[in-house]
């Protein structure tokens, strides 16, 4: 996790993950859902009675625990296998987001994605009531990279960021469901489907966020996928609530090459670099070699290998991560920024450790089935961090084997 988003107000959580979806965050707009929250269908979550089912009413909402003895975990573990084992998955996802009761975002968003293949495509259209302004994005993103195009404007926009390095989780939910302690409330029938209701009651402090919220997921009784999603984020100055409906989902269904192409029209203006530009490399000599900072070559044990890195520059800031893996899917992560703009020593998350002769910060973050470490120390003017699933005195061996450099 990047130090930019530790201790982060919930609304800001809120935005960065339900939204992912919509498109909000400044990554996912150029590349990337149903009615305002007053006009939500209501949902009944008493139990259907003898009477209620002979009534035969459709369109009604509600919820019974007669659940084919399906327990809270099962549930999960079964919409996690389902998020994390698909090979392609289309879906149209509508948002309305309402913030402080007033100030209303919608989108709508339809997505191809191919894991099996590292592409992924996106169109969405997005509207923010205020401004009365509404925008259309086309975006393809593949080994090659992302090409951006916005309709309303004519502009196309590329990026030097293959799909690989993105979440491959497109729903942004799992996370929240890793760090969540979820209950089953039963079966409900939502626009006269059945569906599993799932709450969660996110760990604020493994999520590191502060506030409130509250979330609940509608599962498809078959495919254990997403139907909605409703969450509620108060922090100290700001209450967003979020709905998200998803329709045409289609999984493990194959997709045609042409649907990861994009018509870019022949006047369409491409504006100068926007400033942001990130490479992979499979080749650590090649990282090295067009690194313009300090490459750091940790002292890691010998069942470790890299895995691949990138570098970042961003407005003339430079970040690189290498990525280093065994046969296990263990993981270590070693990270420098040329730049550093968050304040350890103001988080609460954090503890102070010694790294050699200088000070660290380290903390842990609770994954579900594993524990992921953070080290972070500065040095000239710039910052590393190494994290990893290993423990606080590895991690501190590994962070002075760079000090030492």
């Amino acid at each position: 996790m990047s130090p930019e988003r530790l201790k982060t107000p919930l609304a800001a959580v809120l935005m960065g993950s339900l939204l992912l979806l919509a498109g909000v965050t400044a990554t996912t707009a150029v590349s990337h859902q149903a009615a305002p929250a007053a006009a939500q269908p209501s949902m009944d979550t008493t139990a259907d009675t003898p009477d209620a089912a002979d009534d035969g009413e459709a369109g009604a909402n509600t919820a019974t625990n007669d659940s084919e003895n399906i327990t809270t975990a099962d549930l999960v573990s079964r919409f996690q296998n389902r998020t994390d084992r698909l090979d392609t998955l289309v879906m149209t996802v509508e948002t309305n987001s309402t913030m402080n009761g007033n100030q209303t975002y919608s989108s709508e968003r339809t997505v191809w994605v191919d894991y099996e293949h590292d592409r992924m495509r996106t169109e969405r259209t997005s509207e923010y009531a205020q401004s009365a302004t509404s925008n259309e994005f086309i975006s393809v993103r593949n080994e090659s990279g992302v090409v951006s195009y916005s309709v309303e404007d004519n502009t196309v926009h590329r990026y030097n960021s293959s799909f690989s390095d993105r979440p491959a989780d497109v729903t942004g939910l799992s996370s929240i469901v890793n760090n969540s302690e979820a209950t089953f409330e039963g079966r409900e029938r939502l626009d006269g489907e059945e569906t599993y209701r799932l709450s969660l009651k996110p760990d604020l402090d493994a999520m590191a966020a502060t506030g409130e919220v509250t979330v609940t997921l509608w599962l498809d009784t078959d495919s254990y996928f997403l139907e909605k999603a409703h969450m509620v984020a108060n922090s100290e100055n700001h209450t967003v609530e979020t709905t998200q409906d998803y329709r045409n989902v289609s999984l493990n269904e194959s997709l045609s090459d042409e649907r990861f192409t994009i018509d870019i029209p022949d006047d369409a203006e491409e504006p100068g670099h926007s400033g942001f530009e990130m490479t992979d490399y499979e080749s650590l000599s090649a990282l090295r070699s067009n690194a313009t900072q300090d490459v750091p070559s940790p002292d890691l044990p010998d069942e470790y290998s890299f895995d691949h890195g990138y570098i970042v520059e961003n407005d003339g800031n430079t970040s690189l991560s290498l990525k280093y893996t065994t046969d296990a899917n263990e993981t270590i992560r070693v990270g420098h920024k040329s730049t550093s703009g968050f304040n350890y020593s103001e988080s609460d998350r954090f503890e102070t450790v010694e790294v050699g002769n200088q000070t660290g910060w380290y903390t842990e973050f609770d994954n579900g089935d594993s524990t992921t470490v953070m080290l972070a120390w500065h040095h000239d003017n710039s910052e590393y961090t190494v994290s990893g699933t290993v423990n606080e005195s590895e991690v501190i061996d590994i962070a002075e084997s760079i000090g030492d450099e």
